[in-house]
């Protein structure tokens, strides 16, 4: 929890050195702890090194959590390299995981493809088939494993194709979603 620097401080700057994260700030004469930056230290003292360099009993205090929502500029970075154009959104990145396991899961009951490079690919409509969704194995498979069906074999249908065809591409996946262009109609 980050800490603020009581109204009856002195003024003194003896805090604002010893701050590892930069977050004691002097703004218009008066010091102040930019809660965004400070992690009370952790990690680099056993108590915040504000409080401890502090030479006066009005050190600085754990800052009270507001009640209700918490506004954030801060969203965590999706993956740019988990879709092939770069560009991401943390929903989007969530879809796209939850269909890459799905897809997992079901290894050799899909129809798998080989692409031009003789590499294997799923694809299928998505959205009402306004737009398809690919997957892409990224690295060469031994197909001995049981987990996928080799390129020119036809898939099985029925079952999941087990724990197998998560081990055989772990990690080794390229989610790339396509979405349809829009067809405009003139008004009558």
């Amino acid at each position: 929890m980050a800490h603020t620097i009581p109204n009856r401080c002195i003024n003194c700057g003896d805090c604002a050195p010893q701050c590892p994260t930069g977050a004691v700030k002097l703004e218009n004469g008066e010091f102040w702890i930019d809660p965004t930056l400070c992690n009370d230290c952790e990690g680099d003292a056993p108590k915040p090194e504000c409080v401890i360099a502090c030479p006066i009993n009005l050190s600085p205090m754990p800052l009270k959590a507001k009640k209700g929502r918490c506004k954030t500029t801060q969203s965590p970075m999706p993956s740019p390299s988990l879709f092939s154009n770069g560009k991401t959104a943390p929903f989007a990145s969530a879809i796209a995981i939850w269909e890459a396991c799905n897809v997992l899961s079901q290894g050799k009951s899909l129809p798998w493809k080989t692409d031009h490079e003789g590499k294997l690919y799923y694809k299928r409509q998505v959205n009402g088939g306004r737009a398809s969704i690919s997957f892409r194995l990224t690295k060469s498979l031994d197909f001995a494993s049981p987990a996928l069906p080799k390129p020119t074999e036809t898939p099985q249908t029925g079952g999941a194709g087990g724990a197998g065809g998560a081990e055989a591409v772990r990690a080794s996946s390229l989610a790339e979603y396509h979405p349809k262009p829009k067809t405009h109609y003139p008004k009558p």
